[in-house]
C-alpha cells in the first residue's frame, strides 16, 4: 500500500522508525500536522479475500476503538484507506 497516495499525509507526518510490529500490521509514530502533537500510527495492509478474517478483526478492533473514551486507553483519531 502506498502511503503516499493516502489521505493520512494531509493531516499527519509519518516518521520513519518502527514502534511495534505484530500478526495484522505494523505502528509508527507519527505528527499531527495541525497540533504538532505526536500519536502512533497503526498500518495495516489491504488484503485478498483469502484474507477474509484479518479484515473483520480489523473492522471489530475499530468498531471497539470509536467507543472508547477513557484516560487509560488509546484514544482514536479516525481511519485512513489507499
Amino acid at each position: 500500500v502506498s502511503l503516499t497516495q493516502s489521505g493520512i499525509r494531509k493531516d499527519f507526518e509519518l516518521l520513519n522508525e518502527e514502534l511495534g510490529k505484530g500478526k495484522y500490521g505494523v505502528v509508527r509514530p507519527a505528527v499531527k500536522r495541525k497540533t504538532g502533537e505526536r500519536v502512533a500510527v497503526k498500518i495495516l495492509p489491504k488484503v485478498s479475500p483469502e484474507g477474509k478474517d484479518e479484515v473483520k478483526f480489523a473492522m471489530r478492533e475499530i468498531s471497539i476503538m470509536e467507543r472508547v473514551d477513557h484516560p487509560n486507553c488509546v484514544a482514536f483519531f479516525g481511519t485512513y484507506e489507499s
